[in-house]
This record gives C-alpha cells, sequence and structure tokens, in this order.
C-alpha cells in the first residue's frame, strides 16, 4: 500500500505558500492603492483661524495663477525692504500652518507670499500630486512678486512637501534666489538614502512603483528628484533644517546637502520631530532664518 502522507504534506505546504503569495501580493496592492488615493486626493478646506491681521500686520488676500491657469489662494504682506520670500506649508496643510514664518519674515521687514498649493486649503484642483506640480506654479508666484514696487530679491521656504517643492522651484526659475527648506520630503525614489541595506532596496522599489502609479493614474510626467534639482543651484545659498528627533528626516536631509553645491547650511534640531523644528527653538529658528535670507541678499 502506497504512503500518501508525504504527497498530502507537499500539498499543504504548497498551498500555504500560494495563499501567502497572494495575500502579500493583493495587500501590497490595496496599499499601494490607498497610498495613491491619499496623496492625490484633494484637501480643500477654509483656511483658519488665523490671519496676518491677528499680529497686526497688513496684509491682502491675493489669488496667484498656476501653470495650468488654475487659481492659487493666498496672502501677500508687502516688503519694508527690497525683497520678498515665498512661504509654502506641508502636504494636506494651508498657509495658515506657516503663520510663524509669516510674521518672524514680515517683522525683520520681507515681503511674503504665503500660498495653498494647488488642491490644498482654499486653492483649486481636481488632485493633488506630491507636490510635483507645484514647483511649476511657482511661475505665477515669482511673476507677482516682480510686479510689486521695490521687490528686487526673491526667496522661497517651505516645510515637508513644501520643502522639497522650494528646492524643485528654485531649479526651474533662476529668479528665486535663495531656498530654506525644513524636513524636505522626497518628490522621486532617487531621493532614497544611498546606502546598500535590505531596507533601502525595498524603500526605493515601492517608492518607484507608488510614483509611476501615481503618473499613470494623473497621466502626468514624473517630477524631477530634488537631489537633482539641489545640483542645479549651483551659487544659490540653501539652507537646509531637520529634526534630530527623527533619523528618516535628518538622513533625508543630509543627503539633500551632499548633493548641493555650495554655499550651503544644514542645521539639525535636536529633539525636535518633523513639523516641531521651529516650535523646540522658536528665537534661535526665526534669527536664523532671517540672517540667511538677509546674507543671501545682501
Amino acid at each position: 500500500m502506497t504512503n500518501s502522507q508525504p504527497s498530502r504534506r507537499k500539498k499543504i505546504v504548497r498551498l500555504t505558500i500560494f495563499a501567502l503569495l497572494c495575500l502579500i501580493i493583493f495587500g501590497y496592492g490595496g496599499y499601494t492603492t490607498a497610498w495613491v488615493y491619499y496623496v492625490t486626493h484633494p484637501a480643500h478646506h477654509t483656511v483658519c483661524c488665523v490671519t496676518p491681521a491677528d499680529w497686526g500686520a497688513t496684509y491682502e488676500d491675493v489669488t496667484i495663477p498656476g501653470q495650468d491657469g488654475i487659481a492659487l489662494a493666498g496672502w501677500y504682506l508687502p516688503a519694508q525692504n527690497n525683497a520678498a520670500v515665498i512661504v509654502l506649508h506641508g502636504y494636506g496643510a494651508d498657509r495658515g500652518q506657516m503663520w510663524p514664518h509669516i510674521g518672524h519674515l514680515h517683522d525683520a521687514g520681507y515681503g511674503v507670499l504665503a500660498l495653498d498649493m494647488r488642491a490644498h486649503g482654499e486653492s483649486a484642483g481636481d488632485h493633488r500630486t506630491w507636490g510635483w506640480q507645484a514647483a511649476g506654479d511657482m511661475r505665477g508666484a515669482v511673476d507677482f512678486l516682480l510686479a510689486q514696487d521695490g521687490i528686487e530679491h526673491i526667496g522661497i521656504l517651505g516645510h515637508s512637501v513644501g520643502g522639497q517643492v522650494a528646492i524643485r522651484a528654485a531649479a526651474q526659475f533662476d529668479e528665486i534666489a535663495a531656498v530654506v527648506a525644513d524636513g524636505p520630503a522626497l518628490a522621486r525614489e532617487e531621493d532614497v538614502l544611498y546606502e546598500t541595506s535590505f531596507r533601502t532596496v525595498i524603500w526605493y522599489a515601492n517608492y518607484s512603483l507608488q510614483n509611476h502609479l501615481m503618473a499613470l493614474v494623473l497621466d502626468i510626467p514624473l517630477a524631477e528628484s530634488v537631489t537633482d534639482a539641489i545640483r542645479e543651484l549651483d551659487g544659490r545659498p540653501v539652507f537646509l533644517i531637520a529634526g534630530g528627533g527623527n533619523p528618516y528626516e535628518t538622513e533625508i536631509a543630509q543627503k539633500y546637502y551632499d548633493a548641493a553645491h555650495d554655499p550651503k547650511t544644514l542645521w539639525v534640531i535636536p529633539d525636535a520631530t518633523h513639523g516641531q523644528t521651529w516650535v523646540r527653538e522658536p528665537e534661535t529658528y526665526a534669527a536664523r532664518v532671517v540672517a540667511f535670507f538677509d546674507a543671501a541678499f545682501e
């Protein structure tokens, strides 16, 4: 009599492996689909509840045209010197997130153009694109500032995704003479850390797939990487800020710093997490950002 036990056991093992593979494939597919939905779904909402008027600043509500004609909502605080700074928020937020930056730049005499990126806050747009299209939208912001009386210098400051947009926008538009990027995010898989490790390989492959899927779904071109963009700022100063309490943020900022040409600065704020750098050391933060733009525009 033939013993069927080994063949039955092999069949169970094969079925188990097949089931696990199906779980991994469909589970990852569901995760990737959810990620693309999240990063592309618009984040429209009313900007609330602090405005520049709350700290006594004169400002106006403005509408800036994006690269495809969409309307970007913003605040403009007129300059008291001959320079202005474009200010960009993080993903899913709005210009109100950046009120501390708006305040200390205004107090130092700078004009400030704080914008809601496309499909954020009160700006138009059917979908977000992880900041990919937002860099091109800064053409309208630059033109707006150049049309203001007395503006001779333009800088840009961004947080998180706004930080990577700031770097890529400066690479596109030479009129942007200085860049501050606080906790700048990735834009492409090329921005993933460059050390050889299992974590890096998986991270790179995952991010690459997600980026290509987003480009396919939205029918838009892939963005330039931040790593490539920052290399194009040769001669224009860059100030990178990272929270030392977030190793991921610090490592990415270090990679961008290594790719950048002089003049460049990297400031890692100990124990600060993502989005908390200006909260951890507010006075030093304000002083260093203002000093950076002062030196860049002198």
